[in-house]
């Protein structure tokens, strides 16, 4: 070994052991800043664990690129569904009178080809309305109730949804799973504040449907929280309506 090579040994291994030396002494008497300390530990760490560092780092990036070629497709799937609704949107509207059958059909075969959660609402809601036209309101209930469970946020939108079945379920005549989901959707609006009208007017339906099916004690717990709503400042939320409907009940109630 040539002299000039004995002296590079002998210089690596000089910092070598300072960086050793760094790394196992605690903070307290390192000379030096506590970046530079545990600049040397990381060193330290890294240059003993490379292979498993580079590993790591491999494995996190692979997850990183997988993470967002995932959230890509389904980007992609979703706007693919749109344009597909779009198109179909638009060949009903050229055939006004076209069978309610085969616009059912055309919605249901793409929610078979698309399964992603913001198509399937989407053409749910529109399938169950379709369904409601032809006067099959238990199909177009569970439809809409389906969809409904799949929804977490907003609150409002599953309301919503809910209230809707609500109504289906009422006019095929089964007031029990018609309360059941306007009471879900009161339940749901919570701050009544930010939907007057519409939490008004759930809280009267299940409040009205508790004394339809001899449950006074809920009907009145229920109507007296409509009273409780007031009107937003433009007087166009509906609650008023609602707070008019239930004191009518109310008194009936206690006249009862």
């Amino acid at each position: 070994m040539s002299k000039f090579d004995k002296k590079r040994l002998r210089e690596e291994n000089f910092v070598k052991n300072i960086s050793r030396n760094a790394y196992e002494e605690n903070l307290e008497t390192f000379q030096g800043s506590k970046a530079e300390f545990y600049f040397l530990k990381f060193s330290h760490f890294v240059s003993r664990y490379r292979f498993s560092v580079f590993i790591g780092l491999v494995a996190t990036v692979v997850i990183i690129i997988i993470i967002i070629s995932i959230g890509e497709y389904f980007k992609y799937q979703e706007n693919k569904a749109a344009i597909e609704l779009e198109k179909i949107e638009r060949g009903h509207a050229l055939y006004p009178l076209m069978d309610l059958k085969a616009k059912i059909k055309d919605y249901e075969d793409l929610q078979q080809k698309y399964s992603l959660t913001k198509p399937l609402l989407r053409t749910s809601k529109i399938i169950s309305d379709l369904y409601a036209r032809n006067g099959e309101f238990t199909k177009a209930a569970e439809l809409i109730e389906k969809a409904g469970k799949k929804i977490d946020e907003p609150k409002e939108i599953k309301a919503y949804y809910f209230y809707i079945a609500g109504n289906y379920r009422e006019r095929s005549g089964d007031q029990k799973l018609a309360l059941q989901n306007y009471s879900v959707a009161g339940a749901l609006l919570s701050n009544a504040k930010k939907t007057p009208g519409f939490s008004a007017w759930s809280l009267y339906h299940s409040g009205r449907l508790r004394l339809a099916t001899g449950d006074k004690a809920g009907a009145k717990k229920d109507l007296q929280k409509v009273l409780e709503i007031e009107s937003d400042a433009s007087g166009q939320s509906g609650a008023k309506s609602a707070r008019e409907l239930a004191t009518f009940l109310l008194i009936k109630l206690n006249k009862g």
